[in-house]
Parts: C-alpha cells; structure tokens; sequence
C-alpha cells in the first residue's frame, strides 16, 4: 500500500470515530431543570432558574431550586441518599454540606454522572441565618439547591 492511500485511509478512520463519537455523546448543553429529567426531584424543591455559570477553569449551567424550612429535612435526607451530598452543618451565618475530617470542615458536595457521561455537583444551603439548631430549621423560611453541569474550558 503506498504512502497516500495510508493517509486517506488513516483520515477516513478518523472521520468515522469523529462522527460516531458524535451519535452517542449528547453535546448540546441545555440548561433546564436536572433533577425532573432524570427523575429525582423531590416533590417539596420548586425549580426556580437555571443559568449559564463561569467556574474556573471553565463554564457550566446551574440549575437553581427553593424549599421551605419547614421541608428541608426531608430534602436533604434524599439528596444525601441519591447524590452523596454530605448532612448540612451549621457554619458562621447558614447551614451548608459538609464534610468534618481530622477536625478539618470540607466540601461535601453530592454529584451525578447523568447518561451522556456528564458530571453534575449538587448541593444545598440556607439562607444567611443565626438559626443553628437542626429542630428550628422550620423558623428559616428558604433553603436553596443548586445543581451544576460542568463541561468546558
């Protein structure tokens, strides 16, 4: 075989797993509410926004939510089981997930790898509150849950 069929032929080869790649990878990044398009969005969380976000090193869409005090236990308690989101402490001014390890405080994040391959980091937090007893979390009046995809550089 000679030196320019090799290269047409390598070409071609290349072509084509561009091309499939492109039928199985889901490439429009769409903003809209994640948790109902896969199915796991709790009945109490009202979907609110979703926007383009700059995250360093790159961008990525976030989809925005709100639940009463008075139901952000149960909310938390499927977000934990469903995503791996950490239990929220409470921390200066408001309730985050975090992670307590060697007396360190870390993020403690969920996440979710949906079908296209895509990595999604889920949490959720108070308003700014002085509340720092679990048993008042009914007296806060909203806690948020944001949902972000990440993709790009």
């Amino acid at each position: 075989m000679g030196y320019g069929k090799l290269i047409i032929m390598m070409f071609a080869v290349m072509l084509f797993s561009v091309s499939c790649h492109s039928l199985t990878k889901r490439t429009t990044h769409t903003c809209e509410d994640f948790l109902a398009r896969w199915g796991e969005k709790p009945a109490q969380l009202e979907f609110t926004d979703c926007k383009k976000v700059k995250i360093p090193p790159g961008v990525g869409l976030t989809a925005s939510y709100v639940v009463r005090g008075a139901d952000a236990a149960e909310v938390e308690k499927i977000l934990h089981r469903k995503f791996g989101m950490a239990p929220l402490k409470f921390l200066c001014c408001g309730w985050q997930p975090i992670l307590v390890k060697n007396k360190d405080n870390l993020p403690g994040k969920g996440s979710y790898t949906d079908q296209d391959g895509w990595s999604f980091e889920v949490t959720m937090v108070s308003e700014e509150t002085i509340i720092s007893d679990r048993q008042d979390w009914h007296k806060i009046p909203e806690f948020y849950v944001r949902v972000t995809k990440f993709w790009g550089i």
